[in-house]
């Protein structure tokens, strides 16, 4: 652990990577290339089932990818007995480190513009994912894509927190986006 780390709750949806997104009829646009065809947009039903995982990271690496089994209640209980054991682990090893003296800084409560999930690892995993047959190779291919970001890719992402933070704190809670170079 280093100075700075924390572990972050990401959940990713199949097709989706995201929760509660509106629908502004924006999506239905798409740049083509001179002499390509326009590609299909599959829409999903509202009640099409969907992949969920859950990934804790920290600065230098993930902590824990776990895929939700279909048609699993996620509760507290749920968390508690398939994701809490790894995540605890890795809490002790902060809990240390600030006996040692290295301040661990807490994560923010919920706003898009501090959260990663938000600003990077959904359009990441967007990016380097191709589509999958079935939910095993997606579990499969998620923790993969995962598990192989380069640590320096993940150490710019968790610097980007801190400076956001100092944008947030500089903009009194203010929402900041727009002024991010």
């Amino acid at each position: 652990m280093v100075p700075g780390d924390y572990v972050i709750l990401l959940q990713v949806m199949r097709r989706g990577f995201t929760i509660g997104r509106f629908i502004t009829g924006q999506q239905k646009k798409t740049w083509i290339g001179e002499g390509e065809s326009p590609r299909t947009i599959v829409r999903r039903r509202k009640f099409e089932r969907k992949n969920l995982f859950s990934i804790f990271f920290k600065s230098n690496a993930p902590v824990l990818i776990h895929a939700v089994d279909n048609d699993e209640t996620i509760d507290h209980d749920y968390y508690i007995e398939n994701c809490l054991k790894p995540v605890v682990k890795e809490i002790r090893k902060q809990r240390k480190s600030n006996e040692e003296g290295i301040n661990i800084i807490p994560h923010p409560p919920y706003s898009p513009d501090l959260e990663p999930c938000d600003y990077w690892v959904n359009d990441y995993i967007k990016q380097n994912l191709t589509d999958q047959p079935d939910e095993k190779s997606l579990a499969r291919g998620v923790s993969k894509l995962i598990k192989n970001i380069p640590e320096e890719e993940l150490k710019k992402t968790f610097d980007k927190v801190l400076e956001r933070m100092e944008l947030c704190i500089n903009n009194h809670g203010d929402y900041f986006e727009h002024s991010i170079k």
